[in-house]
């Protein structure tokens, strides 16, 4: 990955007070969360100047976002909701950092 950045608070696009890290990597924004139950990793592209997102995210990339900011050894999941509680927003894509469950791949 070419570019790597943490920002400094002052330049965080929000004021959460769950949110601990702001990195770009490559075009990416990533967002880190420690919420109650996990540590959770939003991934998107930096916006275009239109400010509309942009969708496609590979699973490849997202694990090399998840391993350059410093989760390489962690286990995470990709969340898909039930219907009624589906938020389709913005192009952004959620891994949240867990316990390694039993049902997990191994090599």
């Amino acid at each position: 990955m070419k570019r790597f950045k943490e920002l400094p608070k002052s330049e965080w696009p929000n004021d959460r007070k769950d949110l601990i890290k702001v990195f770009l990597v490559n075009d990416f924004l990533v967002h880190v969360y420690d919420e109650e139950h996990a540590v959770r990793i939003s991934v998107e592209r930096e916006r275009p100047t239109n400010n509309i997102f942009i969708d496609a995210i590979s699973w490849e990339n997202i694990q090399r976002v998840k391993a350059k900011i410093g989760y390489s050894e962690a286990f995470a999941v990709e969340c898909y909701p039930e219907d009624v509680n589906s938020v389709e927003l913005e192009n952004v894509r959620h891994l949240f950092i867990v316990e390694r469950p039993p049902f997990a791949w191994s090599k």
